[in-house]
Parts: structure tokens; sequence; C-alpha cells
């Protein structure tokens, strides 16, 4: 340095009187923006960049990390992005400072930071799809899930409600018809032994009948001898 002195303001050293005097300035007068507008407003800022930008009056690394902060803010909204001015660029700003290398062909920049956003959104969008499909998928199990069990829990009380109002008539079909199967086998079983017994009758008949013959022809015999 020129005179010896080390030159120091808001983290930043400069080479000389002139530059330390306008950055002190730029920094006194960011103190009284802050102070006096609303920076959270997006309209507010915007305006205070546009005047900033236009006027030239910050030229040092420090009015020009302001203007960059706010720029950054601002191209959030891609509304803004379109209009917006780039920041002059200035000899006094390094790359070590993080604050150099905006020219003029802002809005090729700022076009290409567009294409990549809407590749983005893009993405996000076939995400946002890729996410609803899966959802509606696994809705669509689920209900047949929900109509499995339900099956499942219906045919249990299906089967109760058919017991409960056929098995009686079920029941008394087979008795009906069990009750027949007996009438017709007794049936049987007494013209069975309505035959034996005429058969029993005919026999004792025809003995009876054999020992009457037998008595009378005795009695003739013993009138003939005694005669």
């Amino acid at each position: 340095m020129a005179d010896g002195k080390k030159y120091i303001l808001d983290g930043y050293r400069f080479n000389d009187l002139d530059s330390y005097e306008q950055a002190r300035r730029e920094l006194n007068k960011i103190a009284e923006i802050k102070a006096e507008k609303d920076l959270k407003d997006e309209t507010v800022l915007r305006e205070i960049y546009d005047n900033l930008v236009e006027s030239g009056e910050f030229s040092t690394p420090v009015g020009i990390g302001f203007l960059r902060e706010d720029q950054r803010k601002l191209v959030k909204n891609p509304e803004q992005r379109k209009t917006m001015k780039a920041i002059p660029y200035s000899a006094v700003l390094s790359k070590e400072e993080g604050i150099s290398g905006f020219s003029d062909d802002f809005k090729e920049k700022d076009a290409s930071e567009k294409d990549e956003n809407t590749d983005k959104d893009e993405e996000k969008s076939d995400g946002s799809i890729f996410i609803i499909n899966n959802l509606k998928s696994k809705i669509r199990n689920y209900r047949i899930i929900i109509a499995f069990m339900a099956v499942m829990v219906l045919v249990p009380f299906g089967v109760v409600i058919y017991d409960k109002f056929f098995s009686a008539n079920s029941a008394q079909e087979a008795l009906v018809n069990e009750y027949a199967s007996w009438k017709e086998e007794l049936t049987k079983k007494e013209q069975e032994l309505n035959e034996r017994e005429k058969i029993f009758e005919g026999m004792a008949d025809k003995k009876l009948n054999s020992e009457i013959k037998a008595g009378e022809e005795e009695n003739g015999e013993s009138q003939n001898s005694g005669s």
C-alpha cells in the first residue's frame, strides 16, 4: 500500500483510501435502507434493486454483495427473472470475494437456469405422477383385500342362516321319509304274518277234520260190532 495503512471494512481490505471511503458510504447506505425499508416485501426489494443497479451507486464489494444478496432473493420468483437487470461488473471485484463474473449476458445465464429449473419441475412432475399411480395401485389392492375379507366374514353368516331356515325342513323331510319306510316295512311284516296265520289255520282245520273223521269212523265200527 502506498501509505502503509490497512483499509479494512466489513471483512474487505482495500488498497487505497478512496476505495475504502466508497465502501464506507455504501455500508452506511445499506444500513439506512435496512432501517427504513421492508426488505421482506418483494415489490419494495425489487424497487431498491432496480434503483441501485441503474444509478451505479454501488461499486465496491460491500455494495455489490448487498445487490447480489437481493438478486438471489428475487430470482426465486420466475416472473422476476424475466425482467431483472444484471449487476454491473466492476474491476474492484475479485473472484476470491465470490461476487465477480456477472456480465451483461445475465439473461443468457438466466435462460439456462430457467431451462434447468424447467427440467427439475418436469422431474418433480414425473415423480408426483409416479407417487399418485403408486397410491392408486395400493388403494386398489386394499379394496380387493377388503372385498375378500368381507366375503370371508359373510360366508359363515350365510351358512348359519341357511341352517336356521332350511335345516328344519330337511330334518322334517328326512323324518317323513324314515316314517314312510318304517310303515312300508311294517305293512310287509303284517302281510307275512297274515299269510302265515292263514297257513297255520288251514293246517289246524285239516288236522281237526282228520281227527273228527277218524273219530266218526271209530264210532261206526264200534256200533257194528255191538249189533
